[in-house]
């Protein structure tokens, strides 16, 4: 999906490239729809994701608008626009 070897998938977990995983017993494993998004919003680093989603979160509370999307998917449906846009440009 990636596109990257498995060891090289490793390093960049281990340097906080990656979202966070999710650990099921002694599984570690990733959403594919978080790492689609992640993807798609240029690969940026796991503290800037993640605060990314916490703001999309805290604005959609104050604005009353819950369940209307959170910051990552925004970065995702600009990201989705600007690739249609190349692709059909």
């Amino acid at each position: 999906m990636l596109g990257v070897s498995r060891s090289h998938f490793y390093s960049l977990q281990a340097s906080g490239r990656l979202p966070l995983p999710v650990r099921l017993g002694g599984a570690v494993r990733w959403r594919r729809t978080e790492l689609e998004m992640w993807v798609l919003a240029g690969c940026p680093p796991r503290d800037r994701w993640r605060r990314a989603g916490e703001r999309g979160a805290v604005e959609a509370t104050q604005t009353g608008l819950a369940g209307a999307g959170t910051a990552r998917e925004g970065m995702t449906r600009r990201a989705k626009t600007q690739n249609q846009a190349v692709s059909h440009g």
